[in-house]
C-alpha cells in the first residue's frame, strides 16, 4: 500500500486539492486506511472513507454475468466489446437467467 500511498501523496501535493475520498473494494484494507490517514495528517488533507459495507469490489458483479454465460455455453473471445454500462436485464433477456 506504500506506493498507492506515495502516489496519492504526490498527486494530492501536484494538484493542490485538499481533500481526498478513498472508496471502493480497497477501502476497506485496514492498512492502507491506516496509511492513508498518516499521510492525509502529515500533508493536511481532509480524508474520508465511506463505512466498509459501502466498499464492495466489482469482482462479485462481474462474476454473476460470466457465470451466467458459462451456464448458457456462450463463450467470448478476447475480440469481444467492453460493455462500460451494462444493463444486467439485457443479460437476462439473451440467457434466460
Amino acid at each position: 500500500c506504500e506506493v498507492l500511498v506515495e502516489k496519492t501523496r504526490k498527486a494530492l501535493l501536484d494538484t493542490g486539492v485538499t481533500r481526498l475520498v478513498v472508496a471502493g473494494g480497497v477501502a476497506c484494507n485496514s492498512g492502507l486506511r491506516s496509511a492513508m490517514g498518516r499521510m492525509a495528517e502529515e500533508t493536511g488533507v481532509e480524508l474520508a472513507f465511506p463505512s466498509p459495507i459501502l466498499c464492495t469490489d466489482n469482482g462479485a458483479m462481474i462474476a454473476v454475468p460470466a457465470d451466467n454465460y458459462l451456464t448458457k455455453g456462450i463463450e467470448s473471445g478476447y475480440d469481444m466489446d467492453a460493455k462500460v454500462s451494462w444493463i444486467l436485464d439485457s443479460l437476462r433477456e439473451r440467457t434466460g437467467r
